[in-house]
């Protein structure tokens, strides 16, 4: 199930900041936030990437499978 976070960060802010902002919340899930791709408004993202206050974020974690 998806659960909202909402974290404050200072503009402009980047993917990256963005990433290290989860970890410091929510160190529990330190191993699985740096595995995670993280996606802007739908498309996956480098942690190099600007953010805006309207874009819609989302922690893809990492999946394997058959």
């Amino acid at each position: 199930s998806a659960e909202i976070v909402i974290v404050e960060l200072p503009e402009p802010a980047t993917v990256g900041q963005l990433r290290q902002a989860l970890l410091e919340r929510l160190p529990p899930l330190k191993a699985i936030l740096s595995a995670s791709a993280i996606a802007v408004n739908l498309y996956f993202a480098e942690d190099t990437q600007l953010l805006s206050g309207d874009d819609e974020l989302a922690v893809i974690p990492p999946v394997s499978g058959v």
